[in-house]
Order: structure tokens, then C-alpha cells, then sequence
């Protein structure tokens, strides 16, 4: 009976050892499942975007050949070998605003220069011009064409107190590009300049990198800024007070303009006001909290908050240069997109960010995802359009003034 009892007690231990088994390994399948359909959503997002970029990309490359046709007013034969060029080197060839003449081709900036890009957008950022880097490069280009131990050419710079002020006086490299950025941002400054499209202005801020800081208060005295004869007239006078054959570059603004590739393709892709897309193209989207005072937190509140789905691609609502990518505690991670028209938008709570500080965007290009970063109650989108790259409510525009959703 004692054996009897014994076996009963080890059958009904074996069979519950066999559940919990059996409960385990179905709590270890569906935790498989769910990674797997995890997995498996990621991957399809991961794919979606992939494709959006490459399709933005062709976008990008059929822009910048639009705008080599019509600048160049090339036709037949020659307007197919541009059209070839552009796809094998992916717009290298591209038209800016160069002096005098709308019909000069962009060259392309040495390796020399490329090399130092990590280098100048360092120091870009640390002189408080970032969005500008692709024009420094072009200022190397003209100057040095990056090589030399004074790429930027800026011995003679008030900011050089280490070498010698005399041409070639700096023999460090990294030297030279910070004094040559901590000079282009003074000018850049003194010049007024508002964004990288500000061609007026950075004009006047070129010319004044090669001719001196004074040259910027006597052009804007005599004709309110940089002109191409006021360059001619000033770069005379001053040879004549110094007693020198010549004085600087007096076609200095147009030679550099020949190394900064981009300008005309975001002018021509960049909406006006009012012309603005939605940030979800193609999706659902709810809007969750309006713009302006909300009673329920007694706050301003200077964009609208948009749902998609979490981490749904987010894209730039017309093209731009971005100016701000960064994380902060209340909006996250979030970016800040200066536009030619002079105005900004802003994308707070993403989930990742996909773009960095001085890249250049096309409209409906993804910059990042959707997502719940910062102070923020759930996963969504806050989205401020804006007259000038401030916070809370100065400069903050209803975003459905622009965009309907």
C-alpha cells in the first residue's frame, strides 16, 4: 500500500514537473513569436525607408538636372551628356548664384578639402556657424584647394596671435582652419547674414574675408552692400593708399561660388510659404493638440502634436539646411530646418534622427521617426513652423495655416 501511495505521489509530481514544462515552453515560443514579429516590423520599416530614400534621391538628381537645363539652356546632344554626368556623379555638377553670370558649373572640391571636412565642421560648430560648412569648404577650395600648412590661408587674420601675420605665416594646419572659420564667422556677422541662402550678404561677407573687416561698412555706406564694381573700386583705393601694384581678389566672390555646390537646387525645391507638405506623407494622421493656449496646462503651445504610428517615418515639410539636431530634456531629440524663404520648421519627441547639422534636405526627404524622447505622455510628432528660429511663442506660426490636416 506504502508503494502504492508512493507511486501516485511521484505520478502526480512527474505530471506536474510536465506542465510547468509544458507552460514554460509555450511562454518561451510566444516570447519568440513576439521577437520575431518585432523583428520583422522593424525590418519592413527599415526596407520602406530604404526605398523612400532611394526614390528621394532620384528626386534629387532629376532636380539638380531641371535646374542644369534651364541655367544652362543646353539642348540635344549636350544636354544629354549633362544629364549623364549628373547620374553617374550624383549632382556634382550643379549651378549656383556665381557673380556675372548665371551660366558657370560648379567645380569639384579636391580630396584635399574633403579630408578636412570632419575637421571644419568642428570648428564650424564651435564658431556658431554650422549650417555654413559647405561653404567654408568652398573658401578652402579657392584659397589653398586644402593643401599647404595654411589651407585657409589666414596668417593675416586679426584671430591669428600665434604665427607670424605675414601670407603662409601659420604652419599648423588645424590652426589655420580655426582662425579661417573664427574669420568667416565675424564677417558672416558683421555682414548681417541671416541663412545660407542669404546670397546678398554672404557676398558681402566673402569679399570682406579676402579684403578686411573694413570692407564691410564701406560697401554697405556707399551702396548697401556688396557689388562687383564697389569690389573693383575699394580693392584700387586701397592699393593706392598702401603704395601696392594690387589688393585682394576682386572677382572673389564668383571664384568661390564656382566650389559651392547645392544652393540652386534647395531655392528651386524649396516651397514658398503656404506650399509646405504634411511631415506623413501617405499615412493616417490624427492631430492631438492644437496650436496656441491650451487651459488645461495653462501653456503656450507653439506647434501641434500629430500621431502616426510610433517610429513612422517623419519628413522634412519643404527643403532646407538643418540648424538644429540635437537632444534636449523637453523636446527630445529633435530638428530644426532653416528654409530658403526664411522660415523654419521644427520636429520634436523622434525617435531617432536621421540627418545632421549643415546637411542639406529635399522637401519630403525622412529625417527621422516618431517616437516618445523627452517630455512627452506618448508616442507622437510636435510639430512648429516658424518666421525665425526662436522658442515658446516668438516666431511660432499654426502649422495648419500651411499644411491642412
Amino acid at each position: 500500500m506504502r508503494s502504492v501511495r508512493m507511486s501516485s505521489k511521484m505520478a502526480i509530481k512527474t505530471s506536474n514537473q510536465a506542465a510547468r514544462n509544458t507552460k514554460k515552453a509555450v511562454k518561451t515560443s510566444f516570447q519568440t513569436s513576439r521577437r520575431v514579429v518585432q523583428t520583422t516590423k522593424k525590418t519592413i520599416l527599415t526596407i520602406k525607408l530604404a526605398i523612400k530614400g532611394t526614390i528621394l534621391a532620384v528626386k534629387g538628381i532629376a532636380v539638380g538636372t531641371q535646374i542644369l537645363f534651364a541655367l544652362l539652356g543646353v539642348v540635344g546632344t549636350f544636354a544629354v551628356l549633362i544629364t549623364i554626368l549628373v547620374l553617374l556623379f550624383g549632382g556634382a555638377l550643379s549651378l549656383g548664384p556665381a557673380e556675372g553670370s548665371s551660366n558657370v558649373v560648379h567645380l569639384s572640391l579636391s580630396d584635399e578639402v574633403l579630408a578636412h571636412e570632419p575637421m571644419i565642421r568642428v570648428y564650424a560648430e564651435m564658431h556658431g556657424i554650422p549650417e555654413h560648412a559647405p561653404l567654408i569648404m568652398a573658401v578652402m577650395m579657392q584659397e589653398s584647394a586644402g593643401r599647404g600648412l595654411d589651407p585657409m590661408q589666414a596668417s593675416e587674420s586679426g584671430y591669428n596671435t600665434r604665427f607670424p601675420r605675414v601670407p603662409n605665416g601659420i604652419t599648423d594646419v588645424e590652426y589655420s582652419i580655426d582662425v579661417g572659420i573664427q574669420t568667416l564667422a565675424s564677417t558672416i556677422r558683421q555682414a548681417g547674414v541671416e541663412h545660407p541662402f542669404d546670397f546678398p550678404r554672404i557676398k558681402l561677407a566673402l569679399q570682406a574675408y579676402n579684403f578686411g573687416p573694413a570692407y564691410i561698412a564701406w560697401a554697405l555706406e556707399r551702396d548697401g552692400g556688396y557689388t562687383p564694381q564697389n569690389a573693383i573700386d575699394f580693392s584700387f583705393m586701397m592699393a593706392n593708399q598702401l603704395g601696392w601694384n594690387g589688393y585682394g581678389d576682386i572677382n572673389y566672390v564668383s571664384n568661390v561660388f564656382r566650389y559651392w555646390i547645392g544652393g540652386q537646387i534647395i531655392i528651386a525645391d524649396n516651397p514658398a510659404a503656404g506650399e509646405f507638405q504634411t511631415p506623413f506623407p501617405n499615412l493616417h494622421v490624427i492631430v492631438t493638440s492644437g496650436f496656441g493656449w491650451r487651459s488645461f496646462d495653462n501653456a503656450f503651445h507653439a506647434g501641434i502634436d500629430l500621431v502616426a504610428f510610433h517610429e513612422a517615418p517623419v519628413s522634412a515639410i519643404a527643403g532646407g539646411v538643418v540648424v538644429t539636431a540635437v537632444f534636449e530634456p523637453g523636446y527630445g531629440n529633435y530638428i530644426t530646418i532653416r528654409h530658403s524663404n526664411g522660415m523654419y520648421s521644427r520636429y520634436a519627441h523622434l525617435e531617432q534622427m536621421f540627418v545632421g547639422v549643415g546637411q542639406v534636405v529635399m522637401q519630403g526627404q525622412v529625417i527621422g521617426s516618431q517616437g516618445n524622447t523627452g517630455r512627452s505622455t506618448g508616442s507622437h510628432l510636435h510639430l512648429e513652423i516658424r518666421s525665425s528660429n526662436n522658442y515658446g511663442a516668438i516666431g511660432a506660426l499654426d502649422p495648419r495655416g500651411f499644411i491642412e490636416f
